[in-house]
């Protein structure tokens, strides 16, 4: 096992995957950790010797001023932001940010971690629920999903023909102004059965269990 040794206790920020930024509340740049400097491509002292404006991306940079004086009203802030590397690439960042006493000034320690993969995740999922979405917006059966307590959280617009709702409107109802009493009741009693089968041991996971329900439409029929 290898033993670091350090020399002042900010040494072991270099060890640190997120970059680490200590600003002064002009925005200069006093202190960097391995990472930061390593992940824009600057040296060490390229890096100290400019300002945060100067790595953050035009859009955020202009938010600075304001994040500062939120900063002084709380003390803490964690919010998004992208940074430009020395070769112009844009990473989007999530940063944190504390107050701290640094050679005897007031300052800023800004904790900053790489948001790619993340951001990356959120693009394609938005893109699947938009494909899915322009799937199941144009079918005549009626998709639904609903939570766990039969609260509907989607429909498409299908139910507009079948039901005579629109989808906000059918988004609004009660589940006791969908059903009949006794319809409710044997839902009801379908899912505690469901959930009853899942603590059976090899029960498959991924069944599909077919139900027949009445519901109302908007005409009360």
């Amino acid at each position: 096992m290898n033993t670091h040794h350090f020399e002042n206790s900010f040494d072991i920020l270099d060890y640190f995957n997120d970059a680490v930024f200590i600003i002064t509340y002009d925005g200069s740049i006093v202190y960097a950790n391995k990472t930061a400097y390593d992940r824009l491509g600057y040296s060490k002292e390229e890096l100290l010797q400019k300002n945060i404006r100067d790595i953050d991306s035009p859009n955020y940079a202009r938010l600075i001023p304001e994040r500062i004086e939120q900063f002084k009203q709380r003390d803490s802030l964690v919010f998004e932001s992208e940074q430009v590397t020395k070769d112009g690439s844009i990473i989007p960042v999530e940063v944190s940010i504390h107050s701290i006493l640094y050679n005897s000034t007031h300052c800023i320690i800004s904790v900053v971690r790489d948001i790619t993969s993340r951001k990356q995740a959120e693009k394609e999922l938005r893109e699947s629920e938009e494909k899915w979405r322009a799937i199941t917006e144009n079918l005549t059966d009626i998709v639904w999903i609903v939570n766990l307590q039969f609260e509907t959280i989607y429909i498409n617009k299908a139910v507009e023909k079948l039901f005579g709702f629109t989808v906000d409107e059918y988004l609004q109802r009660k589940v006791q102004e969908k059903y009949p009493p006794e319809v409710l009741q044997d839902i009801y009693n379908k899912l505690i059965e469901e959930f009853e089968n899942e603590k059976k041991p090899g029960i498959d996971k991924n069944r599909t269990r077919i139900v027949e329900i009445q519901e109302y439409k908007k005409d009360g029929t």
